[in-house]
Formats: C-alpha cells, structure tokens, sequence
C-alpha cells in the first residue's frame, strides 16, 4: 500500500509508532455533553491527544481532517 492511498487508520498508526506513549493518548474519550446519555452524543473522541513537553500546550487532533497526500509532497 502506499501512501497515497492510506487511510485515517493507517495515518494513525503512523503517528502513534512516532510518539512515546508517555507523550500521547490514541484514541482519548472526551465528554462533551454531560447531560447527554451515552451513544446520544455525550461523548466525543480525539484521535491523538499529545501531552505537555513543557509550558501549557496540549494537542489534540482528528487525523481525518489530514490529507496524506499534502504531507507526502512537502
């Protein structure tokens, strides 16, 4: 397969073997409405949630919103 032609799981499994599982959390569930009941939308998932190296600033991506095909040509 190339990489062209992968898909938002296999852009994810890219990046989870590229950071330490120290710095990162795959798949990290998020409530986003309390009042809301479970499978109703009470919880949203990120993707790559990338802890703090050092100041205040965390990163949390959805992999689908990336185009593969942008980041093999720079």
């Amino acid at each position: 397969m190339s990489l062209s032609s992968a898909n938002e799981s296999m852009l994810q499994a890219i990046v989870e073997n590229l950071l330490p599982l120290k710095y990162c959390i795959p798949e990290l569930s998020l409530v986003m409405d309390g009042k809301k009941l479970k499978g109703s939308g009470r919880f949203g998932y990120s993707d790559i949630f990338v802890l703090k190296g050092t100041g205040d600033n965390y990163i949390s991506s959805e992999l689908k919103y990336i185009p593969l095909i942008g980041l093999i040509r720079t």
